[in-house]
């Protein structure tokens, strides 16, 4: 798809580097147990069996990147094995252009057996949220977060956050069982998104509460932020790195394609990745893990577009069956094995699996039947 401006492109770079837009942030606000129709405007009835037929309408960005196309083909497969067809809307980041979309869909009189909601803008896309769910129920995914009563289903950035933490807490172990001295007693840098999308926020702010909350002592030297991808990530660590030399031991970088143009740049003002210094990364893994591969980058985590269409899906094919939401969250465990989906009323936010990912596991760490490097494809 042809992206019609430069802004446009921005949001499209922005989208993917951070596992696109806003996926999975907080909670969708206040816990309810009322019926999901309510949001709507209108009660759902449940059809009281997960299988079922008839058709999927699907809304969600799309612009040719490998998030999206792992998101739409997760969604595609589950649903067909539920007996459902899945029909696909897609826009370029432009939530004017979704909206346009929805009345057109509203115009044709069809009836849905459901609607997965991924738009580029949430808190703009409540109106097409509320008009969709008059036809059939409605379950929102990546985006967060999803107005009260209607559920979501898809990736959790504080988890992601909690996971890093402990990947750190580890790494200290691991090199003071090696005997490897920290000149800075583990000390942090980190790198960031720009401080306007909320979820390199999310995901720091889980990383330092977590270690607050396990008594681990810490410091942070500096915080840079506008890493998106690794051409911004190198370019942030290339203008920034001198006024920090000799004060870190530990990167923290937002997600793994800007931690790779991090290390790129550690490399080229002298320091060496896995020696020196060690780069640690979020979300949204690049393909084949180059970074961890190589060794220039520690670990990063399973945030992936498959994982989070797949939680997407089921989210709404408890809610077709059900008719309602739970109050409440469920976070998803680490799991080789894919766990039963259950004929009950989908939770409020339903949040997928995550793992850290390093050098050591990236060629056996198996989740829901899927091994890492085919997680971050």
């Amino acid at each position: 798809m042809m992206l019609r401006n430069r802004t446009a492109a921005t949001a499209v770079t922005l989208a993917l580097a951070l596992g696109v837009a806003a996926c999975g942030g907080q909670s969708s606000g206040s816990p309810s147990s009322s019926p999901v129709g309510s949001a709507g405007g209108l009660g759902w009835k449940g059809t009281g069996d997960l299988k079922g037929s008839g058709e999927i309408a699907l809304f969600m960005p799309g612009a040719g990147l490998p998030f999206n196309t792992n998101f739409r083909n997760a969604v595609t497969e589950l649903f067909k094995s539920y007996g459902y067809t899945v029909k696909a809307f897609e826009n370029a980041y432009d939530q004017s252009e979704q909206d346009r979309q929805v009345q057109q869909y509203l115009a044709t009189g069809a009836k849905p057996a459901g609607v997965l909601f991924y738009p580029p803008a949430p808190e703009a896309a409540k109106n097409s949220a509320r008009q969709l769910a008059r036809l059939a129920p409605v379950a929102w995914s990546v985006t967060a977060p999803a107005p009260t009563g209607y559920p979501f289903g898809g990736n959790s950035h504080a988890h992601s956050g909690e996971i890093e933490a402990q990947v750190y807490v580890d790494l200290l172990a691991k090199l003071k069982a090696e005997g490897t001295t920290l000149p800075n007693d583990g000390a942090i840098l980190v790198y960031n998104a720009p401080v306007e999308l909320a979820p390199g926020k999310i995901r720091l702010d889980a990383f330092k509460q977590t270690l607050d909350a396990k008594g681990v002592k810490y410091t942070i030297v500096g915080e840079e932020n506008g890493m998106v991808d690794r051409e911004s990530g190198y370019k942030l660590a290339s203008g920034s790195l001198a006024k920090y030399a000799g004060k870190f031991d530990i990167v923290w970088a937002l997600n793994l394609g800007g931690a790779e143009g991090v290390a790129q740049a550690l490399k080229e003002a002298g320091r060496t990745p896995g020696k020196d210094v060690w780069v640690i990364a979020g979300g949204d893994c690049t393909p084949g893990l180059a970074g961890i591969a190589s060794g220039d980058v520690y670990s990063t985590i399973t945030e992936a577009g498959g994982f989070e269409g797949t939680v997407g899906a089921r989210t709404l094919l408890q809610l077709i069956a059900n008719g309602d939401v739970k109050s409440g969250t469920l976070q998803y465990p680490e799991a080789a094995a894919v766990p039963e989906l259950p004929n009950e009323a989908p939770s409020e936010n339903t949040f997928a699996p995550l793992a850290a990912v390093t050098k050591d596991n990236m060629d056996t760490l198996q989740m829901w039947g899927v091994g890492a490097k085919d997680i971050c494809k």
